[in-house]
């Protein structure tokens, strides 16, 4: 009996925040973001557009600093991404390794983007930047919140 009694206090309490919580109403709306996108090379960093669960997206890519290692290179880049009406979306600051597929250029790309502008969240980038012909190609997903 007593282990009865614990769990409906329990599951009141949690009913009750719950409710509190609706009737107070939750200000922050997450999605989940599923995208692709393609960028081009502009002499200082990536343009492109990104097709994505939340809209079609431009998207500018600025590499902010960048270092060689021993598997490849690591890059603090950031992204902005705008709403193709131009409105901002949200803007992120990333951690990106690059690993070298082949000789030519190619580089396998992963990204972890952390949302810091225009809302919250995180996504992680997955895809391929060919250095010789100056593209890049990649997917997203991750959670986007609007404050």
């Amino acid at each position: 009996m007593h282990a009865r009694l614990k769990i409906l206090i329990s599951t009141l309490t949690l009913t009750m925040l719950l409710g509190a919580t609706a009737a107070h109403g939750d200000p922050v709306r997450c999605e989940q973001v599923v995208a692709a996108g393609q960028t081009f090379f502009n002499g200082a960093g990536f343009d492109g557009d990104v097709y994505s669960s939340i809209g079609d997206l431009a998207v500018s890519v600025a590499v902010l600093e960048q270092a060689e290692t021993g598997s490849g290179l690591r890059a603090a880049t950031a992204h902005t991404f705008t709403a193709m009406e131009g409105s901002l979306v949200f803007s992120t600051r990333d951690n990106a390794m690059l690993k070298p597929v082949n000789a030519a250029g190619l580089f396998e790309l992963n990204t972890q983007a952390l949302i810091v502008e225009g809302g919250h969240g995180q996504l992680s980038i997955d895809g391929l930047v060919d250095f010789a012909r100056g593209w890049a190609r990649w997917t997203a997903k991750g959670t986007f919140c609007q404050d």
